[in-house]
């Protein structure tokens, strides 16, 4: 018991220190990207449905054009922060 204490610890400290993967944006990025993403999602649920599946597409492509980035790599980057739940936590109290 008194061994397995030290490599936890290690292991905490190793997973925190972990190297973002390619390809997925880092946390600053991200931050202000969710923000407006959820403020199109926002928007489109206060117009009506068929003004929205009309709008939605446009709006959110300009905001990934405004970051340089797309929606697969959107989706990617949103699926390795939601693997790393503390991570993605900090990110929204920085959105929010």
């Amino acid at each position: 018991m008194k061994r397995l204490i030290p490599v936890l610890i290690l292991l905490f400290f190793l997973s925190c220190s972990e190297k973002t993967p390619e390809g997925v944006l880092p946390k600053d990025k991200m931050i202000s990207l969710l923000a407006d993403v959820h403020l199109i999602d926002g928007y489109s649920m206060a117009m009506p449905f068929d003004s929205a599946f009309a709008q939605s597409p446009a709006l959110y492509h300009s905001v990934f054009k405004k970051f340089g980035t797309d929606s697969a790599r959107f989706r990617k980057s949103f699926e390795y922060y939601a693997m790393h739940p503390v991570q993605l936590d900090s990110m929204y109290k920085a959105v929010g």
